[in-house]
């Protein structure tokens, strides 16, 4: 089945093979921007949040809340997940937690970010940072799934700063480094690369790794990963991996044009170039494989789909088959 929206509001369920519809939804919500589909229930969000029956596209519920609510939103358990702002005497976030049920507000809490990992009870959130309290040190916090109440809050100081006496680079350095959860291991983004954390142990009684590009000099920011053995790191003009075997740092090749996107395929990086170029590079080589001149310069997502690289550039889709070095084993 493929879902879409019409501009006048309407969801259609698709049959991809077909093209016959199935149903149309039972009420419009225009404007959508984002659909997502979790168990036999499609969400729609277009600053609100709108819940349908997967099987026939009725109605269930929209949300209770008044305020407009950001993008990306979660289904997380029982929950939707959303975020929106409050300005005052400053202005802070806010996380909403919705029954998917119902889609009545459960609880919210303040300065917290979407959550990075869940595991049924808790909900691990990074603190926010507002004005009266800059938070120099990245610090996750544990929310209980059905009150949203602090359990426990974990603090990561991997660069080893007095968080009472910063230095002036260090000060305006809000909430930290960003974190995020892959497998059993937490990563947080810092100046000169990515640090690296078993989940669920007291950072203070572990040694942290560090991924850093020191060493090139180059002036870069996080990019993807972990992915294929590699974080990846870009200045919008060249990538570079670093080996997390090793911690040695290399460039990708191939690239000519300032990048638009890429997508990670299997063992591919697809870079789309400004200049209407697409670029397949070898994630493991760092060599370029093949490259496709396109009709435009603006790109959707590279897809893989049945051994296809599907590139969506502006008013067109070309297809050509994913080269064989480039096929996940």
């Amino acid at each position: 089945m493929a879902y879409v929206t019409s501009e006048a509001g309407t969801i259609y369920a698709v049959n991809a093979a077909t093209g016959k519809n199935k149903w149309s939804s039972s009420a419009t919500s225009k404007g959508v921007s984002k659909l997502v589909i979790d168990k036999e229930q499609l969400f729609a969000a277009n600053g609100d949040i709108q819940a349908y029956n997967l099987k026939d596209g009725k109605l269930q519920w929209r949300d209770n809340f008044s305020e407009m609510l950001f993008e990306p939103f979660m289904v997380e358990g029982n929950l939707v997940l959303a975020q929106n702002s409050e300005s005052g005497a400053y202005t802070y976030d806010i996380l909403h937690a919705f029954d998917r049920t119902t889609g009545k507000e459960l609880w919210n809490s303040g300065n917290h970010s979407l959550p990075i990992a869940a595991d049924g009870t808790t909900l691990i959130s990074q603190r926010e940072a507002t004005l009266v309290d800059l938070l120099p040190l990245t610090t996750l916090d544990h929310l209980d799934v059905k009150t949203g109440k602090l359990v426990k809050a974990v603090e990561y100081n991997p660069t080893h700063i007095d968080p009472n006496h910063p230095k002036p680079e260090e000060e305006y350095m809000t909430s930290g480094g960003r974190a995020w959860i892959i497998g059993d291991r937490i990563y947080i983004g810092g100046q000169k690369g990515v640090y690296g954390y078993p989940v669920n142990v007291d950072p203070a009684a572990v040694t942290r790794d560090n991924y850093s590009y020191e060493s090139i000099g180059a002036k870069l920011s996080y990019a993807a990963g972990p992915y294929d053995g590699r974080i990846l790191f870009s200045n919008e003009q060249s990538i570079y991996g670093v080996k997390m075997s090793n911690k040695s740092v290399f460039q990708y090749g191939g690239i000519s044009n300032p990048i638009a996107r890429f997508d990670l395929l299997g063992h591919g990086m697809y870079v789309a170039q400004t200049d209407g170029k697409l670029v397949a590079i070898d994630l493991i080589t760092a060599k370029p494989i093949v490259q496709l001149k396109t009709s435009g310069r603006v790109f959707g997502p590279t897809l893989l789909e049945d051994g296809m690289i599907i590139v969506q550039s502006k008013g067109k889709l070309t297809a050509f088959k994913e080269p064989q070095a480039l096929k996940m084993k």
